[in-house]
């Protein structure tokens, strides 16, 4: 694990982009509300050089001399304003769809859990999504918890779901 370079964030961005790909509207999500949310999620996905200056850290994984997967992971108070200032945050974890039950998205939330830690962050959030059902298993054999309080919908349709994993007391 290591920061992301700056030449590398338009394969990082391709990358996201792949791994996400399959997430999309699809026969069980229609309707323009999905789409519209989806294509703007889209943007977010690839949008990496805005993260990269945004006092988050892009973590990527490497294998075999390949960029293999990919995070951005929030330091206390970096966090969007969904968060406690005082939470370590990760979003848009991804990894090569070639190179996926490798454990490269297990290794990369290791290393937000670490840096998390690190920085003294007493708990670490992130979304996710039913549709997600592997990357959620993960997280919850890892021990994040549900916080409903903190989901958010950009569809009527559309459940984003917020975890925590809890360090110490806040």
């Amino acid at each position: 694990m290591r920061d992301a370079l700056e030449y590398e964030l338009d394969e990082i961005a391709q990358l996201l982009a792949s791994a996400y790909a399959e997430f999309g509207p699809n026969r069980t999500h229609r309707g323009e509300r999905v789409a519209a949310a989806w294509r703007e999620y889209q943007n977010d996905i690839v949008d990496v050089r805005t993260r990269w200056r945004d006092g988050s850290t892009l973590i990527v994984a490497e294998s075999a001399g390949q960029v293999a997967g990919a995070v951005t992971f929030y330091p206390p108070g970096k966090a969007d304003e969904a968060w406690p200032r005082s939470w370590a945050t990760f979003r848009l974890l991804g990894v090569d769809p070639a190179r996926r039950r490798e454990g490269i998205g297990r290794s990369l939330t290791i290393e937000c859990i670490r840096r998390a830690r690190e920085g003294g962050a007493p708990v670490l959030g992130l979304h996710t999504t039913d549709l997600m059902a592997i990357a959620k298993g993960m997280y919850e054999r890892m021990g994040f918890e549900r916080l409903p309080e903190l989901d958010f919908y950009p569809a009527p349709e559309l459940a984003v779901i917020a975890y925590r994993l809890t360090f110490r007391k806040v």
